[in-house]
Order: C-alpha cells, then structure tokens, then sequence
C-alpha cells in the first residue's frame, strides 16, 4: 500500500473514532453522571439526639439525601405531612405507598401526581419493600431551592455567601424523635473571565507553535501539558470511571507523541483529532464550571477550572496546530493560471 493511500486510511479511522467519541460525549460532560455546577449549598447543622449506628449525609450539593443504617434500630423517615415515609433498618429499605413524598420527590419539581391513597397522612402505613440495602438516598424537597428564580435575599443582597432558608428533617430512631436541621446557602459564583482570557492565551499559543519550523517539541509539550491537566483533574474527582471519552483522548494523545517523536507524517492529523477530542469532552462539555460556585467532583474547583480552561483553549489550539501543519506538508496542488500550459502528468 502507498503512502498516500495508508494516510487517508488512518485518517478516516481516527475521524471515524473521535466522531463517535465526541458524538457519545456531546450530551453531558466527561465526567457525567452527577449534578451540574451550581451555586447552591445545603449545609447540616445539627442532628438531635445522635442515631448511634446511623450516617446521615447530604450528597450531590444537597439535591440527595443519604441515610445509611448499620445499627439494630429501624430508621423512619417522615414526609412533608409528619407521615412514615421510608423505613430503614439492616435488613433493607421499605417504601410506604401511602405516603404523599413516596411521588413527589421522584422528580425535582414536585410536580408527580399523588394518587388519592397517599393524600391523607394519618393512613395506616403500606410498605413495599425497595432494596436489600441498608443505606438509601432519596431526593428531598426541603434541602435544595425549587424555583426557576432567585429568591429576593439574593438578588437585594450584597452578595457573597447568602443564607436562603433553614430546613429541617424528621425521623424516628426506633421510637424516638430526632431532628436534623440546617440552611440552604447561596454562594456568588466567581468571575469567569479571567479563566476565559486563559483559554484565548492557550489557543494563541497553539495557533504559534503550529507555524514553527521546528514545531514537533514545542507542540509535544503543550499536548503532554493538556492531557497531564485533565487526568490530574479526572483522578482528583474520582471521576475515572465515567471518563471513557476522556480515556480515548489521552490514548490519541499517546499515540500522538509517540508519533511525535518518531517523525511520523500522520501525526498532525492525530494531534487535530486529539485537540478536538479533548476540547469537546472536557472543555465544552465541562464549561459550566467557570460560571459557578459549587462544584459537584471531589477536586478542588480551581483543579476543575483550570482542567476546563486548558482543554478549550490548548485543545482548540492544538487543533488548529495540526490543521496548519498538515496543510503546510501536504499542500493542495495549484491550479494553472490561463494561458500556462498544465504541469506534466508523472510517468507511470
């Protein structure tokens, strides 16, 4: 097989491979499967009296409640109404059909209908028994804010970190009554701008390293630089094993500087295609994260910030880098002018 024709192979694979790895990552970001930024933050402050054996948490940034029960004492969570809504205990979680939550926390507006059985909450419980599990998250209404708008505290404020409202979370230790209370906090997103200017200089500098002579080093350190950002960024999270796109570009990457520092021809194509890869997956798909406070990953926010200002603006970069590098070795013939006789055809 020729040169050429091998070339234009590998070249409709690696289009056909990153096509399907940014196609499938399109919808949510890399690291999907969590809630998206926000900027809001349910805090607890109190649990009274302690549940020995029980953990209680808030997860997701408050849109989850988790109860996790390891003692020998059944757990009931109480609905909106005072009524038995879950029961907890070591041997599972059972689910009261008459209770009114049972249907309104399966969506986040509360907009589920509640069929007539579950309107009074006096009724005598209905359990249906839903995990063998002892631990259980459940979405509650009370921990996270339901409406499209800010509420006036936060639009009249001066800004900063404000507090919302308080909530609080009824229980049944066995027999006994415990409380779980906290406050629902605003927090004022960062300014993304300056993340912004950030990715414009990162693009610049791909854009420059394509037009070098002596390009392959210098562009082998931005690519090293990118794909080193974003696994730092993913391990940090706890996010490896969502990031199959994610994975896909560091092993184009790879593939790349190896070609890279062999001479390979093709490898301006695979740097475009991993600079693409990697601008969509971790850039765009994770863009929301320079507008916004709370961030849903275990790594710290300026991590997860810096990891999407890189794979923006290095990616998009890169991409053009290995555009401009490709068309400069393979340029496209010239067509003759009027009245110039056409170049020879090659001998057989």
């Amino acid at each position: 097989m020729s040169r050429p024709a091998a070339a234009r192979r590998l070249a409709a694979l690696l289009a056909a491979v990153a096509g399907l790895v940014i196609v499938g990552a399109a919808p949510a970001s890399a690291h999907a499967g969590g809630p998206e930024p926000s900027d809001w933050r349910a805090v607890v402050d109190s649990m009274a009296p302690a549940m020995p054996g029980v953990d209680f948490r808030l997860v997701d940034l408050g849109e989850q409640v988790e109860l996790a029960n390891r003692s020998g004492v059944p757990v009931t969570v109480l609905g909106y109404d005072g009524e038995p809504y879950l029961r907890i205990s070591p041997d599972g979680v059972e689910q009261n059909e008459r209770s009114a939550a049972t249907y309104l926390n399966r969506t986040r507006d509360s907009r589920s209908a509640v069929p007539d059985t579950a309107l009074d909450p006096a009724a005598p419980p209905r359990w249906r028994r839903v995990s063998a599990s002892p631990t259980w998250r459940w979405h509650d209404h009370r921990t996270h804010w339901m409406e499209a708008e800010l509420p006036p505290s936060v639009l009249d404020g001066p800004g900063g970190t404000v507090e919302v409202s308080r909530y609080q979370l009824d229980f049944r230790y066995g027999e006994v009554p415990v409380a779980v209370t906290g406050r629902l906090l605003w927090v004022e997103p960062p300014a993304p701008w300056p993340w912004v200017a950030g990715a414009v200089v990162l693009l610049g500098a791909g854009i420059a390293v394509g037009g070098l002579r002596r390009w392959r080093l210098a562009v082998g350190i931005l690519l090293a630089a990118l794909v080193a950002v974003d696994m730092a960024h993913t391990v940090a999270d706890r996010a490896v094993a969502g990031a199959l796109p994610s994975i896909a570009g560091w092993a184009l990457g790879g593939l790349t500087v190896a070609g890279l520092l062999r001479g390979a021809r093709w490898s301006p194509y695979t740097l475009a295609m991993t600079g693409a890869v990697l601008a969509v997956v971790d850039g765009l798909g994770d863009v929301t994260v320079l507008a916004h406070s709370q961030l849903p990953g275990a790594g710290p926010a300026w991590l997860a910030r810096l990891a999407a200002t890189v794979a923006i603006g290095l990616g998009t970069g890169l991409l053009a880098a290995g555009w401009q590098v490709w068309r400069r070795e393979h340029p496209l013939p010239v067509a003759p002018s009027a009245g110039e006789p056409a170049a020879p055809a090659p001998a057989p």
